[in-house]
């Protein structure tokens, strides 16, 4: 799942519920990065998940997305993860990887509850 763009954060609950139920009516696993996307913006606005055009994303937001889908992937939480990165500090790593695992296991037990 995409997240939106930067200056149409109101259309995240479009994407998500497009990828929903196209994930309901195929079978499949849906990645929620968007719904991470939101949440860290939403409660840490010192994160910047956006590159300079306001859709793609910046060091951060690749790393929330590769968080979540190693998440729903692996079935494992990320926090605690030793990886370095530059650009990127201890305590935005471990923000990041916090919102994803708590993103995926909600979508987990969403799944469970629906299937």
């Amino acid at each position: 799942m995409t997240w939106s763009r930067q200056l149409e954060p109101q259309n995240q609950k479009l994407i998500s519920d497009a990828y929903d139920t196209i994930g309901v009516e195929l079978d499949a696993i849906v990645v929620p990065v968007g719904v991470a996307w939101q949440q860290a913006i939403a409660k840490h606005q010192d994160l910047n998940l956006y590159d300079k055009d306001g859709s793609h994303p910046s060091l951060a937001g690749s790393y929330l997305a590769a968080c979540v889908f190693f998440c729903v992937l692996y079935n494992e939480n990320p926090v605690g993860i030793n990886s370095e990165f530059i650009g990127l500090n201890a305590k935005d790593l471990t923000t990041l990887q916090n919102i994803a695992w708590r993103v995926a296991s909600s979508q987990r037990k969403t799944i469970s509850t629906t299937r």
